[in-house]
């Protein structure tokens, strides 16, 4: 099993005299700054995959996977999302695989058809 980004960073930092603080934040020398000797890279991890970095010198921050870029470590892949919806299955039940409409969100919509008798406008007055 390949280990966490967060792991893999970590590893990467203790050549560069890293300190861990309680709750998951570490201070480091910046590997991105050659000779650097100031403890002045923070990091913190709140997880296997996430966490975000600060370089106090430069103002250079971002992401752990930003930092583990940097660092030449590889990050997972990404998932493509851009039709999970059409992955659930079922009818709008319970237990289906999604969720049905609020009654009030389905009552707003049948009375803002055509026909209906009612409209968002009606709500305006028009004498001020």
């Amino acid at each position: 099993m390949t280990p966490s980004t967060a792991d893999q960073v970590l590893t990467m930092l203790a050549r560069y005299a890293l300190t861990a603080k309680p709750g998951g934040r570490y201070l480091s020398n910046s590997p991105l700054r050659p000779g650097s000797n100031s403890h002045a890279l923070s990091l913190i991890i709140s997880g296997p995959e996430h966490g975000a970095y600060l370089d106090f010198v430069s103002g250079e921050k971002g992401s752990l996977y930003d930092l583990a870029a940097k660092l030449g470590i590889a990050t997972p892949k990404k998932t493509d999302t851009t039709n999970t919806f059409a992955n659930y299955p079922g009818d709008g039940s319970a237990g289906s695989g999604w969720i049905r409409p609020s009654p009030v969100t389905a009552a707003m919509s049948r009375c803002n058809k055509p026909g209906s008798g009612f409209s968002g406008r009606s709500l305006i007055s028009s004498s001020a």
